[in-house]
């Protein structure tokens, strides 16, 4: 995951199409990461959101890369890696993990208004919904270590269970139960939305629960806050709240 507090904007002209008008085109950045190669042909309605325009034919529908759910969580705009299995059901069944963004990307929202207002194609931070709970499972898996990372719920069951050898503070049991109810909670009904805020580990007041995989180097990754009902950790850092834990 990245979080980027400074995207770029970067103008260039439109790859030729025949003898139209090349139009101009901005490019949006976080750090080396294209997000979108034209903000202003971007399909942001799309759901995934489709960035990436062709630059033969200037249509995002042909190029269907860099694909993302981008979602709304309190003060933060999160670029979400969709479910590829989910394009398997629709007419898009071509589409695989090399259509997808790279890595989700985490983007403050007074930042995003900034970035509109340096460049009005950009759709308000207000438009894009909250996150649904397949969301959550996505964001939370891209945060694995990479050299243990897994892309489907399916595949997280045997990772977890055959490779994680011990956990802590919570015991290896107690651990692999929140688990199981996490995984559980999402599967019951994938589409419903969350509402909640994305806070920084280091200001959150709880306990946080790590897990270690085999090895050397016996690699943590940080899964769930404790005594939490939705309790997802992204990326080592980020700690979801659901507004029923606020409450």
């Amino acid at each position: 995951m990245i979080y980027c507090d400074s995207p770029t904007l970067e103008e260039w002209v439109a790859p030729p199409q025949d003898d139209l008008p090349r139009p101009k085109w901005t490019k949006l950045l976080a750090g080396d990461l294209m997000l979108s190669n034209s903000v202003e042909f971007a399909d942001w309605q799309a759901d995934p959101v489709q960035p990436i325009a062709c630059e033969l034919c200037w249509h995002p529908g042909c190029a269907m890369a860099g694909l993302a759910r981008i979602v709304n969580v309190k003060d933060l705009l999160v670029w979400v890696r969709p479910n590829w299995e989910d394009f398997s059901q629709s007419c898009y069944g071509w589409i695989g993990e090399q259509n997808l963004i790279r890595d989700s990307v985490v983007i403050p929202t007074k930042v995003w208004s900034d970035l509109r207002c340096q460049c009005p194609a950009l759709p308000s931070a207000t438009s894009f919904p909250t996150p649904r709970r397949e969301d959550l499972i996505n964001l939370w898996m891209s945060g694995m270590p990479k050299d243990v990372r897994v892309r489907s719920t399916g595949k997280l069951d045997e990772q977890f269970w055959q490779t994680i050898i011990a956990a802590d503070p919570l015991e290896l049991s107690e651990t692999r139960r929140v688990v199981r109810e996490l995984l559980d909670w999402v599967r019951a009904n994938p589409k419903s939305p969350v509402e909640g805020e994305v806070i920084e580990a280091t200001s959150f007041g709880g306990s946080l629960n790590s897990v270690f995989f085999e090895g050397p180097p016996f690699t943590e990754w940080i899964v769930f806050a404790t005594a939490k009902k939705v309790s997802f950790v992204f990326d080592n850092r980020w700690v979801f709240q659901s507004v029923e834990d606020r409450n």
